[in-house]
């Protein structure tokens, strides 16, 4: 088994190099204990259990990494996952109280918080309540806490609550949580009938709505909210994918719907396929 190097532009990269140190770390230690003593003085167990933290905390973001790399993810999917990510990862550092609501409200409550780390304080879990729930989450840190000098044990914690406040805050800076087509494409799941998303996306979408055609389309878009529930029932009793339901007979009435959904359900989430296929 080789060391994986570390490639900046790969984004699983960093976790599975530390990770196979890590595999390897009782091999590496024989090796240059033999062969090179200055690195061996860096093999130690502060140092082991530093890159454990590590992993810990790059293995929460690489799971979702890994998910929006795979081919084939719906983009009316995408959303979703990128609020889980947030919440999941917001629930390590921000005080509890913040996700007694629903999912919904818990993701508007974080977003809504500010990035300027001097106002954000106030929102965070003390020091000790993050150590509780990292141990919670992370069950054999605790076992390597009682292992550390105290001071060592307390910089540690410290720099992972860093590391993942800075990841958040991050995270908030960059995803378009707040995209139009993001927000609105969970229509064409059928996950409920709101007309003011349908518009959204027809109006964001002109060459597959174009303006001749806007007002057939709220014509149809009223007939398919009349019979949602029908659709909606045989959807779920048929147990067929959205590209076939979109493609079934049932949809004849609402044929720009129908071109309109399966453009949303098509259209590509991100560049990772195209840019796969040149690493062939």
């Amino acid at each position: 088994m080789q060391i994986l190097p570390y490639k900046e532009i790969r984004w699983s990269s960093l976790f599975l190099s530390i990770k196979r140190v890590l595999q390897l770390w009782e091999s590496l230690e024989i090796y240059f204990q033999e062969d090179c003593d200055d690195f061996s003085s860096k093999l130690t167990e502060a140092n082991h259990i530093s890159l454990k933290m590590l992993v810990c905390l790059l293995e929460r973001f690489n799971s979702h990494i890994v998910y929006f790399e795979e081919d084939n993810r719906e983009y009316s999917g995408i959303l979703g996952k990128l609020k889980e990510t947030l919440i999941l990862t917001s629930k390590f550092v921000f005080r509890d109280e913040y996700f007694e609501a629903t999912k919904e409200e818990q993701f508007q409550t974080i977003l809504q918080l500010p990035n300027q780390r001097s106002l954000l304080e106030v929102s965070l879990k003390t020091a000790n309540d993050f150590e509780k729930y990292f141990n919670l989450k992370h069950d054999e840190f605790e076992t390597y806490s009682k292992k550390m000098q105290p001071e060592f044990a307390k910089d540690l914690y410290n720099y992972a609550r860093q590391f993942i406040i800075e990841m958040i805050v991050r995270m908030k800076e960059i995803i378009p949580f707040k995209n139009e087509v993001l927000e609105s494409v969970d229509v064409i799941r059928l996950e409920g009938i709101n007309e003011s998303k349908w518009t959204t996306l027809a109006k964001q979408f002109t060459n597959i709505v174009p303006s001749n055609e806007f007002n057939a389309f709220k014509n149809q878009l009223d007939i398919f909210a009349w019979n949602f529930p029908e659709l909606k029932s045989y959807f779920n009793s048929s147990n067929q994918n959205l590209i076939n339901f979109w493609t079934s007979n049932k949809i004849i009435d609402y044929p720009i719907l129908k071109k309109l959904a399966l453009a949303c359900l098509t259209l590509p989430y991100s560049t990772v396929s195209v840019e796969r296929s040149f690493s062939i």
